[in-house]
């Protein structure tokens, strides 16, 4: 920056950057705490919205075959060129932030979450049904059980993704 003459509002010098993090009107604590509200809203969105809709996609063979292709679809679109398009759609504010945040998490969560779901051993699903096992009952004791590694692995990717 010293050496070419870079205007300071592209790129300032490393001593500017220092400067201004050391100023008393910064509002360190104000920032980081907006900033954790936005990553931690939209990651605690992403969980509960693709959880429930991983849970509905294992429930309802219609649903997944109409709502899936299209959410497979939506997740190859890369989310560099999805924000500043959100940013131009919704303004800039905290709730942007929190959609961007969960456009990042919502896809590793739903996918895995299914994955897992789906990945149940057919014969033990037949046993619990000729036990005369309901529906709810294979799905608490045979289908969560076993997703639950896919669950906090695709939780564990979101939250990379996330910060």
């Amino acid at each position: 920056v010293t050496i070419f003459p870079v205007p300071s509002f592209i790129l300032p010098a490393p001593t500017a950057i220092l400067a201004s993090l050391a100023k008393p009107n910064y509002s360190w604590v104000e920032n980081t705490l907006v900033t954790a509200a936005e990553i931690f809203g939209g990651y605690a969105l992403s969980v509960v919205l693709g959880v429930v809709l991983a849970l509905l996609f294992s429930w309802s063979r219609i649903l997944t075959l109409l709502v899936f292709p299209l959410l497979v679809t939506l997740n190859m679109i890369p989310k560099v060129a999805l924000g500043p398009l959100v940013i131009v759609w919704f303004s800039y504010g905290i709730s942007t932030n929190i959609l961007i945040t969960f456009t990042l998490c919502f896809f590793p969560i739903l996918l895995t979450t299914v994955r897992g779901l789906n990945e149940v051993e057919p014969d033990i699903l037949d046993l619990v049904r000729s036990l005369k096992g309901s529906r709810w009952q294979a799905f608490r004791y045979i289908q969560l059980p076993g997703a639950l590694p896919y669950i906090f692995s695709g939780m564990k990717v979101a939250a990379i993704l996330a910060v």
